[in-house]
């Protein structure tokens, strides 16, 4: 990082923020303790006005600031901000994107939405006349995947693919419990459910282990769903009709003092299952870094860039719908030298995980 030509220069980082998105407001706050600590003076910028016109009304605020740079959450806000982009770069400002997705996942994420056809067909249009073109003002664009050819003419040369990090200091870290052969094997899975998440790919496997497995050689199997969105109905119908409610435990949304108490009891965690449903095989998925930082070992099924194959604490199954081996799991994480597991994990994600030793802009 270039640690001296940055410092003290101002930063502000501005997304379009409403309840369903309260989640990533505490990741761009993270973000900017990152970036205070590299020497920047970063602050975020929430815009939470009701309505599309307040909202652009308050975007006009970033017209007037003494910020050295501006970072962007990329949204369907976008294209019309661009005269605020362009008068910021004018007048001297450093323009930053952060693309939360790929244009290209986006489209796939809208097409495979349980909204209206007529809705989608229209968003998706929309998304290939403005982009890329309403990114053409930006410095750098960061990007956490591949993007299409398409959405990145005339930006090439300034797309940067780039890992998510965190603030790994609040997380706690799981305390190191002996492993019995009788008690429970637990799973978890924490996500704003959406169909690329593919938990039903996890409840057919738990099915087919159970089927398939002698019962005095049978771990009793818990997979705690902790989260909620649209394929929570069909996930349940799921299990029910497999005979797997025992197994198979819906929570709803935790936080906090719930949420840790909960980790307390897992075995390995689980990141998305079925990328391949909107075109994505590499990511920077936030949960898996925050189970890193807990210390629990996890499941991936894409590449990332973070967590290279020699790392013993993640198992990597094929981005597919191809049932998963849970026997190999059980087998995969009783090898494991649990002893030091947790602190060793944590110990990885403060030195590779945490902003504050990522490069965040690339200015």
């Amino acid at each position: 990082m270039k640690a001296v030509e940055h410092i003290g220069k101002k930063v502000i980082f501005c997304a379009f923020i409403d309840k369903s998105t309260q989640n990533i407001a505490r990741k761009i706050e993270e973000y900017c303790e990152g970036l205070n600590v590299q020497g920047y003076c970063a602050t975020p910028y929430f815009i939470t006005a009701k309505g599309f016109l307040n909202r652009l009304k308050k975007s006009l605020n970033l017209l007037f600031n003494d910020a050295d740079i501006l970072i962007l959450r990329n949204s369907v806000y976008t294209p019309f901000l661009l005269l605020i982009l362009l008068k910021a770069r004018f007048n001297g400002k450093k323009i930053v994107i952060e693309m939360p997705s790929p244009m290209r996942v986006m489209v796939h994420e809208v097409w495979e939405s349980d909204r209206n056809v007529f809705y989608k067909l229209t968003l998706i249009t929309l998304f290939y006349l403005l982009f890329p073109y309403s990114l053409w003002p930006a410095h750098r664009i960061l990007n956490y995947s591949d993007e299409s050819d398409y959405f990145l003419f005339g930006i090439k040369q300034k797309n940067q693919l780039t890992t998510n990090g965190i603030h790994t200091g609040p997380i706690p870290v799981k305390e190191f419990r002996k492993n019995h052969s009788t008690a429970p094997f637990t799973f978890i899975g924490v996500a704003m459910f959406q169909p690329s998440h593919g938990y039903d790919r996890m409840i057919r496997s738990i099915h087919a282990y159970k089927k398939t497995t002698d019962l005095e050689n049978q771990r009793e199997i818990l997979f705690y769903l902790v989260g909620d969105g649209s394929p929570r109905e069909e996930w349940e119908l799921l299990v029910k009709e497999l005979s797997l409610t025992d197994s198979v435990i819906f929570t709803g949304v935790k936080t906090g003092n719930d949420l840790n108490s909960l980790f307390s009891q897992i075995n390995v965690a689980i990141g998305k299952l079925a990328p391949y449903k909107i075109h994505l095989d590499l990511a920077s998925e936030l949960k898996l870094r925050g189970y890193c930082a807990r210390g629990v070992p996890f499941i991936k099924s894409y590449n990332d860039p973070d967590f290279p194959d020699e790392l013993d604490f993640v198992y990597q199954v094929k981005n597919s719908d191809t049932l998963i081996d849970i026997q190999k799991i059980i087998e995969w994480f009783d090898s494991l030298d649990h002893e030091n597991l947790s602190n060793r994990m944590r110990q990885y994600a403060e030195e590779n995980l945490d902003y504050r030793n990522k490069e965040l802009l690339y200015l």
